[in-house]
């Protein structure tokens, strides 16, 4: 029994060997996993079947190639997504950054145009003034306003200028008119 365990130890090895060359690739043991993976699938699939059945068909060049190329585009998208990432990121630091540096470029002689566009102090002072006596001229002309039409509703509005029209109209139709003298004819 020891002897079938250390031969079924060395098949492991052997393919643990071809995959991972040295004890810092990376992708080779990215590819073991791989195979380990596609082993564990095949023996779930396969229970009936003895672990030699699966080597014989995953351990030929080709699949073990088939294993280091699958590790390789795994590492490509791993690199490439955490590029793009940092890509962002440094993007945004590196336009931070610029923005940054020209404004420390700009600043003294901006801050300087700024303080020159800054009214003086009693221009200020005056314009808040003229503003506050501007809204007191509308608020008394609206409340003036009110004030007339309100008096106007009180007096009948338009109903009662048309019968106050009417009605001197009406006294004036039945008051007497002088009588007027015929005009003499010349002699």
């Amino acid at each position: 029994m020891k002897d079938s365990v250390f031969a079924q130890s060395t098949d492991s090895l052997d393919v643990f060997s071809q995959l991972v060359e040295t004890p810092d690739d990376f992708l080779g043991m990215l590819a073991y996993s791989l195979y380990k993976r596609h082993k564990i699938e095949w023996l779930q699939a396969h229970p009936q079947d003895n672990h030699q059945a699966f080597k014989k068909v995953a351990c030929t060049p080709q699949q073990i190639g088939m294993y280091r190329s699958q590790a390789e585009q795994m590492a490509k998208n791993f690199i490439d997504i955490t590029l793009e990432a940092l890509g962002e990121e440094m993007r945004g630091t590196i336009m931070t950054n610029e923005v940054m540096t020209r404004m420390n470029q700009i600043e003294p002689n901006l801050s300087g145009k700024i303080d020159q566009l800054k009214p003086p102090f009693y221009k200020v002072i005056g314009n808040h003034f003229l503003g506050g006596v501007c809204s007191a001229i509308v608020a008394v002309t609206i409340f003036g306003f009110f004030t007339l039409y309100s008096k106007f509703q009180n007096d009948g509005g338009l109903e009662g200028m048309f019968k106050g029209d009417n009605q001197q109209t009406a006294s004036v139709e039945t008051e007497p008119r002088p009588a007027v003298p015929p005009l003499e004819a010349k002699k």
